[in-house]
């Protein structure tokens, strides 16, 4: 195996670590490394914690960047209800800082974002890597090893865990059948840990490395693919899409901030399969509470939508999946409020 493999993928297909069954996550509390000579006292690292903690409650990746989150990290020390520092085993500080929950959430819908609350199950994430020699299914005794994900899982406020992989889960499933198993084939994989949601990772050795991913949750799921120079980068990525997704079902919008019901112009509509796409793309989006078609000119549809979530939440959640782009709704009624992306 050339030297430049990762170490991550040497210590994964070679090492066993601890086991670690699950790995909670407590979303009011950031944690942020210390600048040398700093302590919790430090201004500038409990900003930073707070705003790790808003991206955690909310899902919501975009809010790191948003116009009004520095009058709203200028309140980290008034909010804060516990914050300390202690020492990692390679002697970095980090400062501890837990929030106040229902401080947090004020925060939040000041700035217009959702709520994920703290009720998440875990989820449990088959991870299949691909050398290019053979094939292997990371177990939890190899979890510690894992730090591009656990890191991020911890940022997202994602509680995780991988399975044993014991006699019992290699009679269900092996490396070779998770590349090409069904989402039906997973799930009874992995019935015995009694989860709901599960993330398939069929990560494989090449230039770039790629990613499938599939995101299971009850009976629906969604698959997407990543590539990456990095390994690791594909690890982390993995986690950040399972938190967008799952946040885009859980997440529950401000008061008052839901668009509710418009008649939109979508333009780019060219033909009856385009159309089909669009009506069944809405129809399966949780925010969408109703999908009714009015009329179509052109390669212009316009719907009748009853939506759930505000237009600064609405922007994300269409730029996630990347199907529709949302253009200016301060246009006159008759203009096109959305793009069909081809």
């Amino acid at each position: 195996m050339p030297a430049r493999l990762s170490l991550l993928l040497l210590v994964l297909l070679g090492l066993a670590c601890g086991a670690v069954s699950a790995l909670q996550m407590p979303i009011y509390e950031g944690e942020v490394a210390l600048a040398a000579g700093r302590d919790e006292q430090d201004e500038a690292a409990l900003r930073a914690a707070l705003a790790q903690v808003l991206v955690k409650v909310s899902g919501d990746r975009s809010v790191a960047a948003d116009a009004g989150l520095d009058g709203v990290l200028a309140d980290a020390r008034r909010i804060a209800v516990l914050v300390s520092a202690r020492s990692l085993p390679d002697g970095t500080r980090v400062l501890v800082a837990n929030f106040d929950p229902g401080a947090i959430h004020d925060r939040l819908a000041a700035l217009g974002r959702p709520v994920w609350h703290d009720d998440r199950p875990p989820l449990l994430v088959w991870l299949g890597i691909d050398d290019g020699t053979q094939k292997q299914i990371a177990s939890a005794n190899q979890i510690a090893a894992l730090g591009a994900m656990t890191e991020r899982a911890r940022a997202r406020g994602i509680p995780m865990l991988l399975p044993q992989m014991d006699g019992v889960d290699q009679n269900r499933i092996n490396p070779v059948t998770l590349w090409g198993a069904p989402p039906q084939t997973i799930v009874a994989a992995g019935q015995r840990y009694g989860v709901q949601a599960m993330l398939v990772i069929r990560l494989s050795r090449g230039t770039p490395w790629q990613a499938r991913y599939t995101l299971i949750d009850g009976r629906s799921y969604e698959e997407w693919t990543q590539t990456d120079t990095q390994s690791n980068a594909l690890l982390g990525a993995a986690i950040d899409g399972a938190a967008d997704r799952l946040a885009r079902r859980y997440a529950v919008e401000p008061q008052g901030s839901a668009l509710g019901g418009v008649d939109w112009w979508i333009e780019g509509v060219r033909s009856a399969q385009d159309y089909a796409s669009v009506v069944g793309y809405f129809g399966k989006l949780e925010f969408v509470r109703e999908v009714r078609v009015l009329r179509a000119e052109g390669d212009r549809l316009q719907l009748h939508l009853d939506l759930a979530v505000g237009e600064r939440r609405l922007r994300q959640l269409l730029a996630l999946d990347g199907r529709l782009e949302l253009l200016d709704l301060a246009a006159p009624a008759a203009a096109t409020q959305l793009r069909l992306m081809h």
